[in-house]
């Protein structure tokens, strides 16, 4: 991945960049999900304006939609999930985050992070077929389980052993 300021040189700043970015996209919308809105964290360094922890929801989020989509944060504006950037399931509703019960971000190559939205949603097959997909492309996927994100703050960080998140250490 080029570094900022690479891509401010090629684009004139890196809102231009996500812009170009999301016109690449394949066309599947959020539709009504709104999993990044409230299962992200973002701390107060990223952009303190939306700061909050895992699973509270962002205070832009509103009647199942971000009130600011079209003027969003550049911290949301780079977020990419699984669902919105691999064509392989467009058009596949059921892999969803709102409908999977987990967030797959993928804005981070060759690192990738799931987000648990309920309990057990890591043991559906359709996540395990997620996984099975993903080993083809060599990525590392994290693992946050919701019961260890329900009490997180967004500053916090986690200790792993392999790719499951076990615990908070502040």
């Amino acid at each position: 991945m080029p570094s900022d300021a690479e891509l401010i040189a090629k684009y004139g700043s890196l809102e231009a960049y996500y812009s170009h970015v999301e016109k690449q996209l394949p066309p599947n919308g959020c539709g009504e999900c709104t999993a990044c809105c409230y299962a992200n964290p973002i701390p107060p360094h990223a952009d303190a304006d939306i700061a909050h922890g895992p699973h509270q929801p962002c205070k832009y989020l509103c009647e199942k939609r971000c009130s600011v989509y079209e003027k969003r944060p550049l911290v949301c504006r780079s977020f990419f999930c699984l669902w919105r950037s691999h064509a392989w399931v467009n058009k596949m509703e059921q892999y969803r985050p709102d409908k999977l019960g987990i967030l797959i971000d993928v804005s981070h190559p060759p690192l990738m992070e799931a987000t648990e939205l309920w309990d057990g949603a890591f043991n559906d097959p359709r996540y395990r077929y997620i996984l099975q997909k993903l080993q083809l492309t060599k990525l590392t996927i994290r693992e946050f389980p919701y019961s260890l994100l329900k009490g997180a703050n967004a500053h916090d960080r986690f200790e792993l052993d392999g790719r499951r998140a076990l615990k908070v250490i502040s």
